[in-house]
């Protein structure tokens, strides 16, 4: 995301820790998380250095934040990129419980979708 942004990397994460600051701070509480959340990665020395991962809120906020060239360039980056990762979801998606008119097969894929929802659930609480 740096590179996108044409920032380094230890100049975004403090743009970001603004932001959550600002986000914080306000008379109407934002949660941040919706936009960044907290991570890290191991660096080429094996070092665990910090992160954030960019939701599709924070990207758009990122982008209001940007104008001119780099502004626009980054903002039709990360549509692109999000519209491609919607169109793989959609074409790797099997139709709802509720869609399917036997009711065996409805069964089936009703159970598929709680158990698709319960691992979802965990994978979040992580």
């Amino acid at each position: 995301m740096a590179e996108w942004v044409g920032k380094s990397h230890n100049n975004l994460i403090r743009d970001i820790r603004g932001y959550i600051e600002y986000m914080e701070a306000g008379k109407i509480k934002i949660e941040f998380t919706d936009f960044f959340i907290e991570h890290s990665y191991v660096s080429s020395q094996n070092k665990a250095l910090p992160c954030y991962l960019i939701t599709r809120k924070g990207c758009e906020m990122i982008a209001n934040k940007m104008t001119g060239q780099k502004g626009t360039i980054f903002t039709a980056m990360y549509i692109e990129r999000f519209h491609e990762y919607e169109e793989q979801l959609r074409a790797n998606r099997k139709p709802d419980s509720y869609m399917i008119e036997d009711s065996i097969e409805r069964a089936r894929r009703w159970i598929e979708e709680q158990e698709e929802r319960a691992a979802l659930a965990a994978k979040v609480d992580e």
